[in-house]
């Protein structure tokens, strides 16, 4: 079984510019047999989010039984998965690559896993596919205030992963729609991104092949992103979505043709978006994580900093916790006059935060805490108006399983066991 995780895609969308620019492969998924999930959440930021709902996917529980509410929150997993339980229950091999926010788990069955690139608690396996992913694990946290040594010392660490396969049909693959990317979009943030989930399709291949696994899942998210930040309209496709629906029709089938044909398939979304572009909807985020916080927060702090405008600060002790929880509270916007942060204690000495501004800010608007004030604009940068937000309703595409007309995201697992206990 193959599960292609193609993460917020609408497929209303993706259809109708399929069809316009020829995409045969985005068209022949979207064939297969369908199926609608949903969500009872209907917030997002507080339960509708995909490190949520895949976390419901994965391990067969709704949100209000397995509670893992924030991105990086691995370690604290207990449930199994549906990859463990298939090699621990069923004795089958798995491989799994880029899933959002979740566990290795049990090693029996393991031929492969690939955590997703915001996990710092997690390990690829085999051991030397972290020097695959250490480029885009640093890019993913940092791409906002960056270091170039660091940059250069992962993407040594990298180069000299992916120079092993330099000659190969692969290497010459990746290097085609590099340089149709910097026709179609320039060389940015957005479609090197984009890239890179093809280059992630490709080494996923290599993998499934070399180990060939019962059961294997790779997560996608270049189309989530776009449709955040490029989804003008339904009329007028944005460059960077036209090269991101290219790249998405060219996994699909490289994952088509790498999969056999009496294989069940699956593509789902966890979720989709909705369009709201021209809504006033607007995304900010920290340009130097460490340094921003520590303009509240004079004492030892660590920062993980999460996907868009969030992070968790680890502390080395429960009191200082409590000090910067009500510390972080309290900050307001003086103009604005509402809070800045959006904070939440996940343990005795961590504490989730979240920049909690989605309008339109004046450009003279300062921070204010304890009796002082610094420049919202000197730390904090707007990263774009928003033109895709969650809803509650999501989609299955499937061949050689079946589901029910209507499922709730966590019952996904139960049918994809039943497959395997069917056949055993």
């Amino acid at each position: 079984m193959l599960v292609v995780e193609l993460n917020e895609f609408d497929p209303v969308f993706l259809e109708k510019n399929a069809k316009k620019l020829n995409l045969k492969n985005i068209l022949y998924f979207l064939s297969l047999n369908y199926s609608e999930t949903f969500t009872l959440e209907s917030k997002e930021h507080h339960g509708l989010d995909p490190w949520v709902q895949w976390v419901s996917i994965h391990c067969g529980l709704p949100f209000s039984k397995h509670k893992i509410a924030r991105l990086g929150q691995t370690k604290t997993q207990k449930n199994k998965q549906i990859w463990n339980k298939l090699g621990d229950y069923y004795k089958l091999k798995w491989g799994v690559w880029g899933v959002m926010n979740a566990p290795c788990g049990s090693k029996k069955g393991r031929c492969f896993f690939v955590p997703d690139p915001w996990s710092f608690d997690e390990e690829a396996y085999p051991a030397k596919l972290n020097e695959f992913i250490s480029l885009p694990k640093y890019i993913a946290k940092n791409y906002l205030s960056p270091e170039i040594s660091e940059i250069l010392k992962y993407f040594l660490k990298t180069s000299i992963f992916m120079s092993k396969n330099i000659f190969s049909g692969l290497s010459i693959k990746i290097f085609k729609y590099f340089l149709k990317g910097m026709f179609i979009t320039g060389i940015n943030i957005h479609s090197l991104t984009t890239l890179l989930d093809y280059i992630n399709c490709l080494y996923f291949i290599k993998y499934k092949k070399k180990y060939n696994p019962n059961f294997s899942i790779i997560f996608l998210n270049h189309i989530a992103h776009l449709q955040h930040h490029f989804w003008n309209n339904q009329n007028n496709l944005h460059n960077q979505m036209k090269y991101g629906l290219i790249i998405c029709n060219e996994i699909l089938g490289e994952l088509r043709k790498n999969n056999s044909k009496n294989d069940a398939l699956l593509l789902l979304n966890g979720l989709k978006q909705k369009n709201v572009f021209g809504h006033g909807l607007y995304i900010y985020r920290q340009k130097d994580p460490k340094n921003f916080i520590k303009q509240f927060i004079s004492f030892k702090s660590s920062v993980n900093q999460n996907m868009t405008n969030d992070g968790t600060l680890k502390f080395d002790k429960a009191e200082n916790t409590d000090i910067a929880e009500k510390l972080l509270k309290e900050i307001k916007l003086k103009i604005k006059k509402c809070r800045l942060f959006y904070i939440e204690r996940l343990s005795p000495n961590q504490l989730f935060y979240q920049i909690e501004i989605y309008d339109l800010i004046n450009k003279n608007e300062k921070i204010v805490f304890n009796e002082k004030e610094i420049s919202f604009f000197e730390h904090i940068e707007l990263i774009a108006e928003r033109t895709g937000v969650h809803i509650p309703s999501g989609d299955i595409f499937y061949k050689n399983i079946d589901f029910p007309h209507k499922i709730e995201n966590h019952e996904i697992f139960k049918y994809i066991e039943n497959k395997f206990k069917n056949k055993i």
